[in-house]
């Protein structure tokens, strides 16, 4: 036989359940932020507001909260095949310093690597095709300020602004291009001085 519920076990389970369903409710409109963190709580109509640290609430179904690193950042970006002036091709590995200005704008973190990244190529290629590869050897570990000047114009449209740019060193092929480039090196005319 089916045993049926009395009225006061019926509200009972219904009381379980709504309880069920605000502490579940309550989790997700709960949100902890770190130190360098900031959370960029969107609400459906658009508008957006910045909080954090600490604890975030949020409305679960009319709010969407994206997490925002806001310490400061390194990218390492790879170039390949620049030709300096002696015609040698070389891969540079630069560094690029980075911090968030704008949560709201660098809140989908790939789209500000993609920005960076490309920004960061376009820029140093331009820049750095046809120097010498001695000026470029000099270049290892010092600031880069005209090309970070440069990035930090591009990348300004998705709030993170550029504190500086290095180049770490120089990868090049070593036996074909070293040896072409001294071979230029020594064909080049000399001014000729008298004993």
């Amino acid at each position: 036989m089916y045993s049926q519920l009395t009225e006061f076990e019926g509200v009972s389970v219904l009381v379980w359940v709504l309880a069920l369903a605000l502490l579940v409710l309550a989790s997700k409109s709960i949100h902890v932020l770190q130190a360098g963190e900031r959370a960029v709580v969107t609400r459906f109509d658009g508008r957006s507001r910045v909080a954090g640290p600490g604890m975030v609430l949020a409305v679960p179904l009319l709010e969407r909260v994206a997490k925002v690193d806001v310490t400061p950042g390194q990218q390492f970006v790879r170039l390949t095949s620049v030709v300096t002036r002696e015609g040698v091709r070389v891969d540079p590995y630069v560094t690029v310093d980075l911090r968030v200005k704008d949560p709201v704008l660098a809140s989908d973190a790939q789209a500000v690597a993609t920005v960076v990244q490309t920004a960061t190529r376009r820029v140093i290629t331009r820049h750095i095709a046809g120097e010498s590869l001695a000026s470029l050897a000099a270049a290892i570990g010092q600031p880069l300020d005209g090309i970070r000047a440069a990035i930090q114009e591009v990348v300004q449209d998705v709030g993170v602004a550029v504190d500086a740019v290095e180049i770490e060193y120089l990868d090049f092929d070593y036996p074909g291009d070293l040896a072409r480039w001294a071979e230029q090196v020594h064909r080049s005319p000399r001014p000729r001085t008298r004993p």
